[in-house]
């Protein structure tokens, strides 16, 4: 593959993911437009139950990047029946921890809030929330599995069309639920969770509509969806489980950043939950590239081809770190008229929403290498234990110490911290996953 087929190629598949990404980014963006207006408590009562649903995301989208690694080298090497069997698994895995998820946030929604905060009106105002938004887990989970099975054999444009429905009607439920237009009531922050419950409700139900329109090679012969025998499922976990346990873990990290952000003031982790919600909207096109990289690699190892798999991976290596400086720098440039957009409700808040975006978009090339290397590339070549090992162990032994340290035994501002905290992680993890490459013992045909 020379340059200008591989560009071709990737841009095919990493733009309408990336677009994706982008609606699902725009969406939550206007979500917390929407409630900004209710004050700082109000968004941080959603950004403290929002780490819950992240967790549960994280959860989701490990089984699903562990069904993506059989299911791109499958597709490579033409085997239809695993796709299947795999896809299958994933649901089924999927519905089961949703269901649990959802249960815990009926009975215990205050405890959930107060494992983030220790403030009595945020977790108050976050209990309604939490309990609504809990049942939108099992159809972003649905969806997400279907999204994957999709992708992972090149169909890219389906996720894309249940993504703007979701989307879309997630935006308008939020304007009459929050608001109470068009006669509907004005819940507020419960109606946000309800905007967000049905959003996804409608999403699932598209994109299963439209895999059966197209005749996805995952539906063509459902009886083999949950048709699995010991030795299959005993390759998945041993596939999965690493990933799983690398996404709950560094997702449990992160929810730990924030437990300790969190306790740094309403105002501080304000701006902080507004800065999370912005730079998504750049880390969408990412998480483009990041997949068009894994469906590539996937494919070339299970066609038999490692050679051409380290040679695509090289060059997106390659290309992440320029997307990292041009829209790091678009960013920083950006940073004011966005935040003016979301009104927050203090000159102190804003500053630091600010000063947050500024660093994020300086460090962003440090950040988004061993995330396309971990994700994009090991699990896609079926080494799925490394990133595991990196990941959990620079975020445990180097960031969350870091971050502790300034925030209790320093007089370090705010914006300090979360330097701190980034470039705690990041610094070894970039070196480390670089020295994995080269190694090329990431390339593992599991087809």
């Amino acid at each position: 593959m020379n340059n200008k087929q591989f560009f071709r190629r990737m841009l095919a598949l990493a733009l309408p993911i990336a677009l994706q990404n982008l609606l699902a980014s725009c969406g939550y963006l206007v979500d917390t437009a929407m409630v900004t207006s209710l004050g700082n408590v109000a968004i941080s009562a959603i950004g403290v139950a929002s780490r819950w649903s992240f967790l549960m995301n994280i959860v989701t989208f490990g089984i699903c990047s562990g069904s993506a690694t059989l299911i791109a080298q499958s597709w490579g090497a033409g085997d239809h029946r695993t796709i299947r069997r795999t896809t299958g698994l994933a649901l089924t895995a999927v519905i089961g921890v949703s269901l649990l998820y959802i249960l815990m946030a009926q009975l215990f929604p205050a405890r959930m809030m107060s494992l983030f905060t220790d403030e009595a009106a945020v977790i108050e105002r976050g209990v309604g929330y939490i309990r609504m938004a809990g049942f939108a887990v099992l159809f972003s989970g649905v969806s997400l599995v279907v999204s994957t099975a999709v992708r992972s054999t090149e169909d890219v444009t389906t996720p894309f069309i249940a993504s703007i429905v979701g989307v879309l009607s997630n935006c308008l439920l939020n304007y009459c639920l929050i608001y109470g237009h068009f006669g509907l009531p004005a819940l507020g922050l419960e109606g946000a969770a309800l905007a967000t419950v049905l959003a996804m409700m409608l999403q699932a139900a598209t994109i299963f509509a439209i895999a059966a329109h197209k005749k996805s090679v995952f539906l063509q012969d459902r009886r083999q969806l949950f048709g699995w025998d010991g030795g299959f499922v005993g390759k998945y976990i041993g596939i999965s489980t690493p990933v799983l346990l690398n996404e709950m873990l560094w997702a449990v990290g992160t929810n730990i950043y924030s437990m300790i952000l969190a306790r740094q003031g309403s105002e501080n982790f304000a701006a902080y939950t507004v800065f999370n919600s912005i730079h998504e909207v750049f880390f969408v096109f990412f998480i483009g590239l990041c997949n068009a990289c894994a469906i590539m690699v996937g494919k070339s190892i299970g066609e038999k081809k490692p050679d051409e798999a380290y040679k695509i991976a090289g060059k997106n290596l390659i290309a992440i770190p320029v997307l990292s400086l041009v829209l790091g720098t678009l960013q920083i440039v950006l940073r004011h008229p966005i935040l003016h957009l979301m009104q927050l409700e203090t000159a102190g808040a804003h500053q630091t929403a600010a000063d947050l975006l500024v660093l994020h978009g300086l460090l962003m090339p440090l950040i988004n290498v061993p995330y396309l290397a971990v994700v994009g590339i090991f699990r896609a070549g079926g080494d799925t234990k490394y990133g595991f090992y990196v990941d959990t162990g620079s975020i445990y032994c180097i960031g969350i110490p870091v971050l502790w340290y300034m925030a209790y035994m320093t007089n370090a501002s705010f914006v300090a911290m979360v330097a701190g905290m980034y470039l705690g992680e990041y610094i070894l993890k970039t070196l480390f996953c670089l020295q994995r490459y080269k190694s090329r013992k990431w390339i593992r045909d599991l087809a």
